[in-house]
């Protein structure tokens, strides 16, 4: 790999030479396409994520809520909720990132560096041969906004792992990996899981290593084929207790409040 080359100019502007190459342009590009595909899903009036933040909200149950979904459905719920019921608060974690971060650690294609002020940013030079963002994390108001930080030439597209069995993050590692050590703590402390549309995938040993040394029983939301799987899963880890409910979320909704509430769905 070329060496990196750091230069400041006589007005404090840090420029940064590194190559790309042409893989990394392409695959730069198409995290960029699929941050402003994800971004632009639009959450339906009254949709279940909204029902489901009311239920909670109303019933006073300590819930913790995760999503591995690039799209922001659930933060446009959560920001709806919260305007209606003042008092109303949830933790949420992400993974694997989501498209609505940005990283505030960011280098544009001339080599530029930038960053908010007293706020400490790194670089890192990845065995992929990227050169991998970590900083502070800030929320993207608007679609404007995403697209004015692209036009800008920035290297770095929304704070999103790539969707492969490594789950690859170049821009915001710091951020995912704070994600993922949340995430393990919900699942350590919870003594319900529910799991709605996702499908076993023990590549994302982040995700279900935690969830095999759960004390919390789970409740696994899916179609035929998932649920499979989920019960193969089920018997490798010795975790009898654990079912599944072989419904979409629309038919399981009132299963998931009974077994939220500690009952049996």
């Amino acid at each position: 790999m070329e060496e990196l080359l750091l230069r400041e100019s006589p007005s404090g502007l840090i420029t940064l030479s590194y190559p790309l190459s042409d893989r990394q342009r392409v695959l730069i590009n198409l995290h960029w396409d699929m941050a402003k595909f994800f971004f632009c899903f639009i959450l339906k009036p009254n949709s279940l994520y909204e029902e489901f933040l009311v239920r909670s909200y109303q019933a006073k149950h300590e819930i913790e809520y995760s999503t591995l979904n690039y799209d922001n459905l659930l933060i446009q719920a959560v920001n709806r909720i919260t305007q209606r019921f003042s008092g109303a608060r949830f933790s949420v974690s992400f993974p694997h990132g989501n498209s609505s971060f940005l990283c505030e650690a960011d280098i544009n294609a001339n080599g530029q560096v930038s960053a908010p002020a007293n706020q400490a940013i790194e670089f890192n030079l990845t065995s992929y041969g990227h050169l991998q963002s970590n900083g502070p994390t800030k929320i993207v108001g608007s679609l404007s906004e995403l697209l004015t930080r692209q036009q800008q030439g920035s290297l770095y597209p929304p704070v999103m792992c790539y969707i492969n069995p490594s789950k690859y993050k170049i821009s915001g590692a710091n951020f995912i990996e704070e994600q993922q050590r949340k995430f393990y703590n919900q699942v350590r402390t919870a003594e319900q899981i529910v799991i709605i549309g996702v499908r076993v995938n023990e590549n994302d040993a982040h995700i279900w290593q935690p969830l095999s040394r759960a004390q919390g029983k789970i409740l696994f939301v899916s179609g035929k084929s998932a649920g499979e799987e989920f019960e193969g899963w089920k018997s490798s880890h010795s975790r009898s207790s654990d079912r599944h409910l072989p419904v979409y979320w629309k038919e399981a909704k009132d299963n998931v409040y009974e077994f939220l509430n500690g009952g049996q769905a």
